[in-house]
């Protein structure tokens, strides 16, 4: 609450100002982190999926149970994302829905094993 003084333009400028100018780049840090949270929250109230914005997908009733519910949502879709990364990691090609479910679009294990992995160190030096 802010308090009401004798001046009502100062009081209006008071109500509605930001602790960082609009659009400067720190403005923009924090807006951008918004933006991923309300991505997520998306992400979670998907119908085709968790849809934890739905009471109708929860029929048991109390408080305890709808927190458990919604917290077992909540890992489900954290396990799609992963599984989603990982799949994007092991593609050969990019993935389309066409050739997602397909096993010749990743990398076998053996495939993975056998490849050597990138150095990143410099070669040493000649012996003096």
């Amino acid at each position: 609450m802010i308090p009401a003084g004798k001046d009502p333009a100062k009081d209006k400028a008071l109500k509605y100002g930001q602790t960082y100018p609009h659009k400067s780049p720190t403005w923009k840090g924090y807006y951008a982190l918004r933006n991923t949270v309300e991505s997520q929250n998306a992400f979670i109230k998907d119908s085709a999926t968790e849809d934890i914005a739905s009471p109708l997908k929860r029929r048991a009733r109390g408080n305890t149970f709808a927190s458990l519910a919604v917290t077992l949502a909540l890992v489900s879709a954290n396990i799609r994302k992963i599984l989603t990364f990982i799949q994007s990691e092991l593609a050969r090609v990019p993935l389309t829905t066409k050739n997602k479910s397909f096993a010749s679009t990743y990398y076998s294990s053996a495939e993975i094993t056998a490849a050597t992995p990138p150095t990143d160190t410099a070669p040493s030096p000649p012996p003096s």
